[in-house]
């Protein structure tokens, strides 16, 4: 037996040795940041699947899968279990007291909608007030109205021209 087995086989002894097994798994059910599995190969029921590191709702990321999906289960100390892959993905809650980047953060902060359209909508009003007022405003010299037909292309503002609906926050 070669040296460097036979050192590896020592640490085991002294460390003891830990089994980290990965099993195929079929999603039933989630609730929260669990999930309940029926592992593939024997189609045992694993309950309490956790789907974030502490198992608690809204606490970090929770990858939520779909129900009927592929995952990966793996276990933590040979008594708990967390999803360690997903075929698909229902939705993922990110909790962050600080800052969340997405692919770089080249295009900035995500728009905030509500006040988007609110804003957008102030101006569509302005606009249209633009618009009466040219109509009606005479020219200074023979005191009739401006001639000047102004009508305005853009439609009034709705939240579901500019909402992500994939992303909320």
């Amino acid at each position: 037996m070669s040296k460097e087995r036979e050192c590896g086989i020592s640490i085991r002894q002294i460390v003891g040795e830990r089994r980290y097994d990965t099993y195929l798994a079929i999603v039933k059910a989630v609730d929260d940041a669990t999930c309940t599995v029926d592992r593939l190969i024997d189609e045992k029921e694993f309950e309490n699947v956790r789907l974030n590191v502490s198992g608690t709702e809204n606490e970090g990321i929770v990858i939520t899968p779909k129900i009927y999906s592929t995952v990966l289960i793996t276990t933590i100390d040979g008594y708990e279990w967390f999803v360690s892959q997903y075929s698909e993905i229902e939705k993922i809650t990110i909790d962050s007291q600080t800052d969340i980047v997405i692919n770089g953060g080249e295009n900035h902060g995500l728009v905030k909608v509500d006040k988007m359209v609110e804003w957008m909508q102030k101006v569509y009003n302005d606009l249209n007030t633009l618009k009466a007022q040219l109509s009606t405003f005479a020219v200074t010299g023979n005191g009739a109205p401006l001639g000047m037909v102004f009508n305005p292309t853009v439609p009034s503002p709705q939240i579901n021209n500019f909402e992500n609906e994939k992303i909320t926050h």
